[in-house]
């Protein structure tokens, strides 16, 4: 799931991410704010010792029947992380384009009440 930093104010937050090396292994898991240098910083770090890395939602690295392929990872992928760049899957830039302009409204809305 993909939400609103409450700090930061942007679509930055990834809730019960799941991280993948290129193997399919899993090499972490927990909430991520991407928009926070530590946790930019971490990813790119990790990647450099790991090679590319996937991020997954919840339920597309969580809760599987069987072990995932490269193949798989890479398919499902919200945001893949390689050589320092963060590379987002067309529905993670959707989701993100929605929050975005969910958040604008919102602003837009409290002016208008005021």
């Amino acid at each position: 799931m993909t939400f609103r930093s409450k700090s930061l104010g942007g679509p930055t937050s990834i809730f019960n991410a799941n991280i993948f090396n290129a193997k399919a292994e899993k090499i972490w898991f927990g909430d991520l704010e991407l928009g926070r240098d530590h946790d930019r910083i971490a990813l790119i770090e990790l990647s450099k010792a790991e090679g590319p890395i996937y991020i997954l939602y919840e339920f597309d690295g969580r809760f599987l029947r069987e072990y995932p392929t490269p193949d798989y990872v890479r398919a499902v992928a919200a945001v893949t992380v390689t050589d320092g760049t963060f590379q987002f899957s067309e529905g993670q830039k959707e989701r993100m384009k929605v929050l975005e302009l969910r958040k604008k409204r919102q602003l837009k809305d409290r002016k208008n009440q005021k």
